[in-house]
Formats: structure tokens, sequence, C-alpha cells
């Protein structure tokens, strides 16, 4: 029952373990991992993750316009020659 009250008192009295208490111990465990999820995303090996994958992102979204423009560019060169 100790480990639950890391970061702040909640007032929860030690004997009164019933259900009615059961959304409070539930809240201080989200809350933890929340805490711990946070230490996470403040690592500086995720940050460099996050940015890695945003660069991938770009690069692939500036290959994909190319492509359409290339298959447009052939699409307009296939109708010139019909005419």
């Amino acid at each position: 029952m100790m480990a639950r009250y890391k970061n702040h008192e909640w007032n929860i009295p030690e004997h009164r373990n019933t259900w009615e208490n059961v959304p409070i111990y539930l809240l201080m465990d989200i809350r933890d991992e929340l805490q711990a999820l946070n230490r996470v995303f403040a690592c500086r090996n995720v940050q460099h993750g996050f940015s890695a994958l945003r660069r991938i992102a770009r690069l692939n979204e500036i290959a994909f316009k190319r492509r359409v423009d290339a298959a447009a560019r052939k699409r307009v060169k296939r109708a010139a020659r019909k005419q």
C-alpha cells in the first residue's frame, strides 16, 4: 500500500480497502505509468528517433510528389502525341 504514495499523499485511510477506493488506486497506477512514459519520451535517443521518422516521412512525401509529377508529364506527352 505504501508504494502507491510515491509522489503525492492521496489521503486514503489504510483500514478502508473497499471497492469505493478502487478508482483512486487505478488513477494512482495510471499516473505512475504516465510518469514513466514521460521519462522515456524525454530521453535524447527517443527524440532523435522521432526526428528521424519526421525526416523519412518528409523525404517519402517529396519522392511521392516527384513520381506523381512525372506520371502527369507522361500523360500530357502521350495526349500530345495522339493529337
